[in-house]
């Protein structure tokens, strides 16, 4: 567990960084939504891009890849559902009721 561990990390401020963009433009529940799924591509992306030496010692350990996706995939959803529903409850008390689409 502590390899997929160390991955996720690694990743991870490049998916919070994309998601806030997320976030400040369109919303808590549009950057959930870029949190889950784009947001960890993007993450996959500039992994590959910036630390693609690292993965030779996921290889080492017997870690595919597609391990890693994986794993990273579930722990972001442990850690984006919880994260988001606060953010979400905590938004909804400040600025009161309202809507996630907006009113034109």
């Amino acid at each position: 567990m502590r390899p997929y561990w160390q991955f996720y990390k690694d990743i991870f401020l490049f998916i919070v960084g994309f998601s806030l963009l997320g976030v400040i433009a369109f919303g808590v529940f549009w950057g959930f939504f870029f949190f889950i799924s784009f947001g960890l591509i993007f993450g996959f992306y500039a992994f590959h891009y910036f630390k693609e030496n690292e993965l030779y010692s996921y290889y080492n350990l017997g870690i595919k890849k597609r391990e890693l996706y994986r794993a990273a995939f579930f722990i972001n959803l442990l850690i984006g559902l919880p994260a988001f529903s606060i953010l979400f409850i905590l938004i909804s008390i400040i600025l009161g009721d309202f809507s996630l689409t907006s009113r034109f």
